[in-house]
């Protein structure tokens, strides 16, 4: 056999058993909830790839896309186009250690809890109080 088969041979038998290595490493990287490999960052913050908003009765962070970031003390107008656009939203806490938050909206500071309903409307000013949230 020549000298140039034998090099196809070994170099067909290196490329399948990498292309083998890669497809046990991907399925070794699939990830359950709970693991610390279930995270990801976005802007210095972890967030679980869970979309569950609660997990056994404890607040669940996590964003999806669509969601609304709103930083404590920060002020978002409601209007049509803008980054808050008038609708209902899920308010979720973006601590799993706090479960109720105080937020302004139209001038008047209520508690609200993970996981509530709110609406807003045109021209609503919406501003956390006591910690950021994401809106859903």
């Amino acid at each position: 056999m020549p000298w140039y088969w034998l090099l196809l041979i070994g170099t067909a038998g290196v490329f399948i058993g990498l292309l083998i290595g890669i497809l046990i490493g991907k399925k070794k990287k699939k990830t359950t909830p709970g693991s610390t490999d279930s995270v990801y960052v976005k802007n210095g913050v972890r967030y679980s790839t869970d979309s569950k908003i609660a997990t056994n009765g404890a607040v669940n962070v996590t964003t999806n896309e669509g969601d609304r970031f709103l930083e404590c003390g920060s002020q978002s107008r409601v209007r049509v186009g803008n980054y808050v656009e008038p609708g209902h939203y899920t308010i979720l806490s973006t601590s799993e250690n706090i479960a109720s938050f105080n937020i302004r909206i139209g001038g008047l500071v209520r508690e609200y809890s993970h996981g509530q309903a709110i609406s807003l409307v045109d021209g609503d000013i919406i501003s956390p109080v006591s910690n950021s949230i994401i809106l859903r």
